[in-house]
């Protein structure tokens, strides 16, 4: 009972009746990298007014500047790297080294908490979400789950997934869901809220401008790390077929993690043995897109596997561009078709041309969802999002009592 009313009260609640209460909140991430999950945990600490933040990350690196410099404490406790570089689908390779490892965090972690003391225990990653769950039932503090990734095959084998429904049932006191696909995933008996990824509001207060072009052609941009199943090398084909000698270019933005450096060079070996050199471009990581995103016309998404969610996607409606996503998983929740955006069958480099070829030939069109996308991506902005979360914090808090 208490959780169903805590998912109710969160639905119903509205901003006029929220009373601000100053809990002490701290994040536990096992990761430092600039990935989704890490951009979208930074924008979300930046609008929690209401709530003393604090963070712990399993490693040093570019998130730890993020948060310092947006006033946020971060606190570095290191994860052995065996177990921090470990990919999702390896998780249960090499458990007694992975049991050590943890071990000795968890002692480590227990003693930092207690000295913190915090009210709630926010967990963003999936690595976070066990380790963080364990003392949060040690200190006796609440644990909410902030659930990214799609716990299915292919997002993650199928030994892992079941350890991930069978985990989100027993240690959290509720999951925060990126998205409906994501909370289905997740299968029954968990409660579970969906809160999207938050975006800056980067446009409030002042009209959105486009930069003008040096060219005549439509400027395509694909933004996210380089990983097979974020399907690149599929957009590069799709490009190919209908754009090949056109004024039409492509910018894709992002760099390899976790191990893919080898699909980051086939993209190079792709565009080279089709002959884009002068047309596709490899820009490598960028961490403030907003300039690339103003100067584009269209915003491509065409993960191979259900996205959880689609943060890129729901910025670059946010600059007005006209985006061309793959019709599954989180983009079918962000984008009615034909409206503020244009679906396009998954995996099917045939279908994604054609798209991309309609795009390109009617500026009305492109036009049309772009202005319609800057209207729908106001409730995906960080001030909506946060506001949110505290309501959340507080229900929680509140069925303590």
């Amino acid at each position: 009972m208490m959780r169903h009313g805590l998912a109710v009260a969160l639905e119903h609640l509205s901003r006029e009746h929220f009373v601000p209460r100053p809990f002490k909140v701290l994040f536990l991430d096992h990761t430092a990298r600039l990935s989704g999950a890490e951009l979208a945990l930074a924008r979300l600490l930046t609008a929690l007014d209401n709530v003393h933040c604090v963070v712990i990350l399993g490693e040093d690196g570019p998130l730890v500047t993020e948060l310092e410099v947006r006033g946020i404490d971060v606190r570095v406790l290191s994860l052995p790297a065996r177990t921090r570089e470990r990919s999702r689908h390896e998780l249960l390779q090499d458990p007694l080294g992975t049991a050590a490892d943890l071990l000795g965090y968890l002692r480590r972690l227990n003693k930092l908490v207690a000295e913190i003391k915090p009210d709630i225990i926010h967990t963003n990653s999936l690595k976070a979400h066990f380790y963080g769950g364990v003392v949060a039932r040690l200190r006796g503090v609440p644990q909410v789950w902030h659930a990214r990734d799609i716990a299915e095959p292919p997002y993650v084998n199928k030994h892992v997934a079941r350890l991930v429904r069978i985990a989100a049932r027993v240690l959290p006191r509720v999951v925060i869901s990126n998205s409906r696909a994501t909370a289905h995933s997740l299968g029954g008996g968990v409660s579970s809220v969906v809160l999207p990824s938050p975006i800056l509001d980067v446009h409030e207060g002042r009209p959105l401008t486009r930069r003008k072009k040096d060219s005549p052609g439509i400027r395509f941009i694909m933004v996210g790390r380089l990983a097979p199943w974020k399907g690149q090398d599929i957009v590069i084909e799709a490009f190919s077929r209908s754009m090949t000698g056109s004024a039409h270019t492509l910018d894709i933005v992002g760099s390899a993690m976790f191990g893919e450096d080898d699909f980051a060079g086939n993209l190079v070996e792709q565009v080279a043995r089709l002959g884009l050199d002068s047309q596709v471009k490899l820009l490598g990581f960028h961490k403030d897109v907003t300039n690339l995103l103003e100067e584009a016309d269209v915003l491509i998404h065409y993960s191979t596997s259900p996205e959880p969610f689609g943060q890129v996607i729901t910025e670059g409606m946010g600059a007005g561009l006209a985006v061309l996503a793959a019709g599954e998983g989180g983009p079918l929740e962000i984008i009615e078709h034909g409206v503020d955006g244009w679906l396009v069958t998954p995996r099917d480099a045939g279908a994604l041309s054609d798209a991309m070829k309609r795009l390109a030939q009617d500026a009305q069109l492109r036009q049309e969802l772009g202005a319609a996308a800057v209207e729908s991506s106001k409730r995906y902005s960080a001030s909506v999002i946060g506001a949110q979360t505290e309501r959340l914090y507080t229900n929680l808090m509140a069925d303590r009592m």
